[in-house]
């Protein structure tokens, strides 16, 4: 994996943990993803539902919009971190 004698020991250790910290968000964004696709269907979107309740928009369409951006935002930073990682190895 990595060489010892090439790296010191300090940082081999950042690299690990550098390493670990993206795949933990990873892991994470990867949940809050699934969190937030799963309940979208094309009759019923109770993610969109619960964000206009909170009362935070003035409008269902912002909400709206917030939320589609929200889901875009976090599958492209997902697909980076990937990107980045798979770089890494």
């Amino acid at each position: 994996m990595y060489n010892i004698q090439a790296i010191g020991s300090k940082e081999l250790k950042n690299k690990i943990t550098n390493k670990f910290m993206f795949k933990t968000l990873q892991l994470l964004i990867g949940f809050f993803i699934i969190i937030l696709i799963t309940p979208q269907t094309q009759t019923e979107n109770v993610v969109l539902r619960k964000f206009v309740e909170t009362g935070f928009f003035t409008s269902y369409g912002e909400a709206k919009n917030f939320v589609r951006n929200l889901t875009w935002g976090l599958i492209g930073t997902f697909l980076i971190l990937t990107f980045i990682l798979s770089l890494k190895s």
